[in-house]
């Protein structure tokens, strides 16, 4: 569809996002997003690749990356960034899990957010990361405006999950009522249909 009205659109068209997540939902999705948009993304599962492309000159205007990778997690990877690209070359943004939010790391990063992300979530951080690079920092008690995106501003939403794993379930379970949603939570595909 069209991009999101009242998105100071200038700050976004035609930008480079560099996408990096080894799972394929969670990479597709934030392309979608991106490219919905009016950006221009280039994405990989493989964190190697990804620093071999930015070293051999590739421009990005902005990265989002995954914190949990194997071989070369989302703070290793922002490192080896940083050895070719300063902060205000290629800003990062991280993508991790609620359980993962302590992030060891020298690395800044432009924004850190903590999955599910709401695309609401994802399009204020990525406006307020170009903003930066315009006026320099801003004050982060300050309030960036409402984001444009209506997706996330549709509650209550009812959510249906189909887990097997109990854990997961209760995980599901916590992050979805920590984002303001609902939902219901079945064992399988079968009961998810019924």
């Amino acid at each position: 569809g069209p991009p999101p009205t009242n998105v100071d659109q200038t700050l976004l068209d035609g930008r480079r996002v560099l996408v990096v997540d080894d799972n394929d939902t969670n990479r597709r999705i934030v392309q979608v997003l991106v490219e919905r948009w009016g950006m221009i993304v280039e994405h990989t599962a493989n964190p190697v690749e990804a620093v071999d492309w930015v070293r051999a000159g590739r421009e990005y205007d902005l990265a989002i990356l995954d914190l949990m990778m194997p071989g070369l997690d989302g703070a290793a990877l922002a490192e080896a960034i940083r050895a070719v690209r300063t902060e205000a070359e290629l800003p990062l943004i991280l993508h991790s899990s609620l359980l993962a939010r302590e992030v060891a790391s020298t690395v800044h990063f432009a924004a850190h957010l903590v999955k599910p992300t709401k695309p609401a979530q994802l399009l204020a951080a990525i406006r307020q990361t170009f903003a930066d690079r315009l006026t320099g920092p801003v004050d982060p008690q300050r309030p960036t405006g409402r984001p444009a995106s209506r997706l996330g501003d549709q509650l209550p939403l009812k959510v249906l999950v189909a887990e097997d794993d109990p854990t997961n379930r209760k995980l599901a379970d916590l992050l979805l009522a920590k984002l303001g949603y609902s939902c219901d939570i079945v064992e399988d595909g079968v009961q998810a249909l019924a």
